[in-house]
């Protein structure tokens, strides 16, 4: 499985500038934050799983999704 590129991911789900007429809903970038963060967290499954690191869970849930995607967004709308 080919594992796209984070750095175009993530220019993916950043809204576009405003009147440019690409500008994301809020439910579409909401939308896509959750995206990432589950391709985020399979990633992390997936490289435990390769390393056999037996302290990282090998599952995760729709809490811990939500989770990750609340992570992104506070990153995107921090001005710092």
């Amino acid at each position: 499985m080919k594992i796209p590129n984070p750095v175009q991911r993530i220019k993916s789900v950043l809204p576009q500038q405003p009147g440019d007429g690409n500008s994301k809903t809020g439910y579409s970038l909401r939308f896509d934050l959750l995206a990432l963060a589950r391709e985020i967290l399979s990633e992390r499954i997936h490289i435990a799983r390769e390393d056999k690191d037996k302290n990282c869970p090998w599952t995760y849930s729709t809490e811990d999704v939500v989770n990750e995607a609340e992570k992104l967004k506070k990153f995107l709308v921090t001005k710092d």
